[in-house]
């Protein structure tokens, strides 16, 4: 069965669209069928297989179809108004249909209608266009936060190994300063030393 009443073509819903199984097989609409009882007509929209119901009552819902339609490719579910703007632009096969899904299947956006004529559900994996968009947008984010993360890192790694050599060269200098003033100090002493050295080498003449 598809998404749609074969009778009015309007997708089966959950409130007077609810869909309805005939013993053949066939599925039509609540509205529909109560519009076919009211009229006294009991053959299948589609093969004329007659049936025995005597009243709407008798006939089951499609449950399963029920499910289909509360999933998230049922258009008039999908389309709401948080929805606006999430369509990839207008279909080239059914024009006045928006791209509202991407199918994995044929990597191809299609709209509610290509569902039912090429890309019925069961055959192809399918994804709501403003899913598939939020989910490009969510990995897009998480490589951005992972790029960023690391380039905080990379700084973070970079500002310490920074301070490491300010604080070498710091050490450095101040090593650097000290073996100076020593070494400043080694040549006063050895100055005065030799100093002390010239006098007692040149003194007067030594008396006999």
């Amino acid at each position: 069965a598809g998404i749609e009443c074969e009778i009015c073509c309007n997708y089966f819903d959950e409130t007077e669209r609810r869909p309805k199984n005939l013993p053949c097989g066939h599925t039509f609409c609540l509205a529909c069928m109560e519009t076919s009882f009211a009229n006294g007509n009991k053959l299948c929209h589609l093969c004329r297989t007659p049936h025995k119901a005597e009243t709407i009552d008798n006939l089951p819902f499609n449950f399963r179809l029920e499910e289909l339609i509360r999933s998230k490719y049922n258009p008039l579910l999908c389309k709401t108004e948080e929805d606006e703007g999430f369509s990839h632009g207008k279909c080239f096969k059914h024009a006045n249909n928006e791209l509202l899904f991407l199918c994995q299947t044929h990597n191809l956006y299609i709209c509610a209608k290509c569902i039912l004529d090429d890309h019925k559900l069961g055959d192809c994996q399918l994804k709501s266009y403003k899913g598939e968009f939020l989910e490009r947008k969510t990995t897009k984010k998480e490589q951005v936060d992972i790029s960023i993360a690391i380039c905080e890192t990379t700084i973070k790694s970079l500002k310490g190994k920074i301070c490491i050599k300010s604080n070498d060269i710091q050490s450095a200098t101040k090593e650097i300063g000290r073996l100076q003033s020593l070494i400043n100090s080694k040549k006063e002493d050895i100055k005065r030393d030799i100093e002390i050295q010239d006098m007692l080498c040149t003194g007067g003449p030594h008396q006999i």
